[in-house]
């Protein structure tokens, strides 16, 4: 009987490794994204996801007209907040981009008529990002 409670005791330190070696390639390959500002005016690229209990973050990118986010890697399903960079409280768009393993170059899309930003949209890869290298 002594023998058996410590077994089941030498079992509970192997199953935490266990779960990482079977998790942490997931986390590895998770995919890079990238977001251009299409739009006329400055704002500011949030991007986070939630992985179990754990919120991570990427770093804020503030764009100019034109500028392009660096590679944002999250693992799991992204949530994109983009904001007005001239007021911050100001949210024009957020959404999800769901997990994957291809790399992603998206663009804002803003409504011509309203001027309200509605999507993000793919874009072509950037020049210079070739794959097959």
């Amino acid at each position: 009987m002594i023998g058996n409670q410590r077994s089941l005791g030498r079992i509970r330190p192997r199953l935490p490794a266990v779960l990482v070696v079977v998790f942490l390639p997931a986390a590895l390959h998770a995919e890079s994204i990238t977001i251009q500002n299409t739009s006329p005016v400055p704002i500011v690229v949030q991007a986070s996801s939630i992985v179990g209990k754990q919120v991570n973050r990427a770093a804020p990118a503030m764009l100019n007209p034109n500028d392009s986010t660096p590679g944002i890697q999250l693992p799991g399903n992204k949530v994109i907040t983009i904001y007005d960079a001239k007021t911050p409280n100001k949210v024009l768009y957020q959404g999800v981009i769901p997990a994957g393993n291809q790399d992603l170059n998206l663009g804002i899309v803003v409504d011509p008529k309203t001027g309200k930003f509605v999507k993000l949209e793919k874009l072509p890869a950037a020049p210079g990002t070739d794959k097959d290298k």
